[in-house]
């Protein structure tokens, strides 16, 4: 009887004790930083059985489509983090929160739509930040907030069309950013960015972060953008019991290409300009007006002036 208590005792250890053998199809190395290389293996899912003692995991050029919370949950001691070269689409939220000791973080040449970007409050010690070659078309607001370690940030070849205002600011230690292949929209919106990238050195390939609209201005560097004469509206105000007119008053002429968006549907707007800067528009009964794709305003209701919650411009280029 002791005896089978003493090999119940030996399993339930085993069970019990955290993993520190090497995944069958990877290779691993036990030296200062134990790393373990899951590359070329044609895998589909992380491996569950990593040991929990890692620094270093590769996991490129394979088939690896989804990551989610419980993908890195066993190791948490992680510094770096390669998984380049595979078929990831969707990274879901909280999938990188607890990995607090990650410094490099490659995720490079996927199929990524989104992004977990406010997994990254967390990782304050990330210094390489690749996602290049994806298909992200946004940056949220405060991003890199928490980001003041970053050294590397490498956005290049997305699908991004536009950046929120100052969204670098916190990253004081950042030597290296590539923003060149997106598809950038080149409004009043984004002339932050026109005037940002004069004066950072940091930027890699300046030449080729290039506007993909409008039309007018595809192709051309938005560091050679010309000036887009961008001006704040004065106020907007609604006359019309069916909201069919709103009211844009701009300090000069001139005023981009306004969507009206109802849910997920777009509409055309008629645009009448006149010479002393006021425009009518007559939408079909919208209830949110959107500038420049980001900034949005709730119409108010019949005569009541209507206060702008984000910066709005007049541009006399059509969007």
């Amino acid at each position: 009887m002791a005896v089978y208590f003493q090999l119940f005792g030996i399993i339930g250890y085993l069970f019990l004790v955290p993993s520190t053998c090497c995944p069958e199809t990877c290779r691993c190395t036990t030296a200062t930083r134990p790393s373990v290389d899951c590359s070329y293996r044609n895998l589909i899912r992380v491996p569950a059985d990593l040991p929990v003692n890692i620094k270093q995991l590769s996991l490129s050029v394979n088939y690896i489509s989804n990551l989610d919370a419980s993908s890195f949950a066993n190791i948490l001691e992680v510094t770096s983090l390669w998984l380049a070269y595979n078929k990831i689409t969707a990274i879901q939220p909280g999938t990188f929160q607890n990995l607090t000791n990650l410094m490099s973080l490659d995720l490079s040449n996927n199929q990524l739509l989104d992004f977990p970007w406010k997994d990254l409050s967390t990782l304050e010690d990330l210094q390489l930040l690749n996602l290049n070659n994806n298909k992200l078309t946004m940056v949220l607001p405060e991003t890199f907030k928490n980001s003041k370690s970053l050294r590397s940030l490498q956005l290049s070849n997305n699908h991004l069309y536009s950046l929120p205002e100052r969204i670098f600011d916190p990253l004081t230690m950042l030597s290296h950013l590539q923003l060149h292949g997106n598809a950038f929209h080149c409004s009043c919106s984004l002339l932050w960015l026109m005037d940002w990238i004069k004066k950072v050195q940091a930027i890699d390939r300046k030449g080729d972060i290039a506007c993909q609209t409008p039309s007018e201005l595809k192709g051309v560097s938005l560091e050679k953008v010309p000036d887009l004469q961008c001006r704040k509206p004065l106020e907007v105000m609604g006359d019309d019991p069916e909201l069919s007119n709103t009211l844009l008053l701009c300090k000069e002429v001139g005023v981009p290409y306004i969507k009206i968006h109802k849910k997920q549907e777009s509409f055309g707007v008629t645009i009448k300009k006149f010479a002393n800067g006021t425009i009518i528009l007559n939408p079909a009964c919208p209830r949110t007006v959107t500038f420049s794709h980001r900034h949005t305003a709730s119409l108010a209701p019949p005569g009541m002036l209507l206060k702008f919650q984000n910066e709005y411009f007049c541009s006399s280029h059509c969007i």
